[in-house]
């Protein structure tokens, strides 16, 4: 298995890449994936506090 650093670096010897582009597209998946779990959990999480405060008898 490769390292990220090894990516990198195979990703940098298949042309003249930008480092900087290379890293902006890194960020723009990592935030993306943060958003999508964020929101999921946060659904998760009202639809539980919905129930348990509606329900109590």
């Amino acid at each position: 298995m490769s390292s990220a650093q090894e990516i990198h670096d195979l990703f940098l010897k298949c042309g003249n890449y930008n480092k900087s582009r290379f890293y902006e597209q890194i960020l723009k998946v990592g935030i993306l994936t943060f958003r999508k779990s964020f929101l999921i959990l946060l659904r998760r999480t009202h639809i539980q506090l919905s129930f348990f405060i509606f329900n109590r008898d």
